[in-house]
């Protein structure tokens, strides 16, 4: 009777001592999951920054490439300028 009352104890104890051991499995993978989600989280952020760099070198591309065709257009004015100059005093030579 005695001996069957501790086996039935140790077997309690075995039986809460393995459902703590799932319990800490379970919250083992849990974590995992979550480091799991925060990298991806830093994965994402790093890459919507990367695409924030791109953009704005784009757009600093663009002001550039505007800025250039601006000063192609002022040099060919001042070439015509110059043309136009020419001319006038040619004419005032004649």
């Amino acid at each position: 009777m005695e001996v069957e009352g501790r086996d039935e104890r140790k077997l309690e104890v075995e039986e809460r001592d393995e459902r703590k051991l799932e319990v800490e499995e379970r919250d083992e993978r849990k974590l995992e999951v979550e480091g799991r989600d925060e990298r991806k989280l830093e994965v994402e952020e790093r890459d919507e920054r990367k695409l924030e760099v791109e953009e704005r070198d784009e757009r600093k591309l663009e002001v550039e490439e505007r800025d250039e065709r601006k000063l192609e257009v002022e040099e060919r004015d001042e070439r015509k300028l110059e043309v136009e100059e020419r001319d006038e005093r040619k004419l005032e030579v004649e």
